[in-house]
């Protein structure tokens, strides 16, 4: 229970510089009386004032300031609350507002609403509607209660009967009620979102399935058929070696050939130079009568015999050039039917090559 000890005001409405002092506690009740404007009105404005930083009448609450000094309003107020003793401090130019338990100033923890809401749950246990129609009466301000809105008289039970807890509770309850229910709603649109994902991917999944299948069945496919092609080649290249194989046997006397070849042609040229010395042997005896370095005559008898003898010299060389000619045909035609088989042999490793590289190709 709260009982009110003493109040001191100045520069309060009507109230100057002086102030004035009122105390409470020297009898179980005290009474003020007094003629209208005399100030009755005054202290219970003083009261409210210093418990809610209110006016308790309809007037603004600058209006509480002393229209004369217009400054330094102050309103102290001292009450008990079981065995602690409190003292209000509020004032307007300067604003001040402390609260002091047994006589030690209770620290500001936060801003000015902070330390109001503080002194009102904390301490009085009540806010300003309550004070109003329960503690402070007035006859200009008083609403039975009946005639209260139901926010109102449900304040004003609560702050009565202590239960103000069970508004906070409900109010507590109906915050977690909607944080809840936002909860479900996240979660439900969390659900449905990943159960579209989930089912997406499912979709995604079956159709790679089928495109695995596919591909699978198009690989095998052309695995088969690199494996029926690579049957093929190396058939091809088996029956290319085969047919290598029997040219090359046609070949083996090429090395002989051609060596013979260049002898014969030796022989030839050989047999030519002799030839063209003898048929210049020749000339020089059937042109010349005399020696052209001696200028001696040359006997006929002798000059007829070396004719005749370069003359069967000429017709040898001439029959062995010849047979010379004909082996050389025959060894020249031998070797371009040799080099036509060769030229073959060529193109047949030509395509084995391919074959070959057709095969590394299928194998990799």
């Amino acid at each position: 229970m709260i009982k009110f000890t003493r109040v001191f005001y100045k520069n309060f409405m009507s109230v100057g510089e002086h102030g004035i002092e009122i105390p409470l506690d020297k009898t179980s009740e005290t009474l003020i009386i007094g003629k209208n404007g005399c100030g009755k009105s005054t202290f219970l404005e003083s009261v409210a004032f210093a418990l809610f930083d209110k006016p308790f009448r309809k007037i603004s609450k600058n209006k509480l300031v002393n229209s004369v000094n217009g400054k330094k309003c102050l309103v102290e107020l001292d009450f008990q609350k079981g065995k602690d003793v409190y003292k209000i401090v509020r004032g307007i130019k300067p604003n001040k507002f402390e609260i002091y338990k047994n006589g030690e100033l209770i620290e500001k923890e936060g801003n000015s609403r902070d330390y109001q809401e503080k002194l009102e749950k904390e301490i009085l246990n009540m806010n300003y509607k309550s004070f109003t129609q329960v503690v402070m009466l007035g006859s200009a301000l008083f609403v039975p209660f009946m005639e209260l809105t139901a926010q109102d008289r449900r304040i004003i039970v609560e702050d009565l009967l202590d239960i103000d807890v069970l508004s906070k509770m409900s109010q507590i309850a109906k915050i977690e009620l909607k944080t809840l229910n936002q909860n479900k709603m996240e979660l439900e649109t969390e659900y449905s979102s990943k159960k579209n994902t989930t089912q997406l991917k499912y979709d995604h999944y079956k159709s790679l399935l089928e495109i695995d299948k596919n591909r699978k069945t198009e690989i095998d496919g052309k695995i088969k058929e690199k494996e029926d092609k690579k049957r093929v080649l190396l058939k091809q290249n088996e029956e290319l070696e085969k047919k290598i194989g029997q040219l090359e046997t046609k070949i083996t006397s090429l090395s002989d050939l051609q060596e013979k070849d260049r002898k014969i042609s030796s022989k030839l040229q050989h047999n030519r130079i002799k030839l063209n010395d003898k048929k210049k042997h020749v000339d020089f005896y059937q042109s010349n009568d005399e020696c052209p370095t001696c200028k001696q005559e040359i006997d006929k008898d002798y000059k007829q015999n070396i004719i005749n003898e370069a003359e069967k010299v000429i017709q040898d060389k001439q029959q062995e050039i010849e047979k010379l000619e004909e082996m050389q045909s025959k060894v020249e035609e031998i070797l371009q039917k040799i080099q036509v088989v060769v030229d073959k042999i060529s193109e047949l490793k030509r395509k084995e090559d391919t074959i070959k590289l057709e095969i590394k190709i299928i194998d990799t």
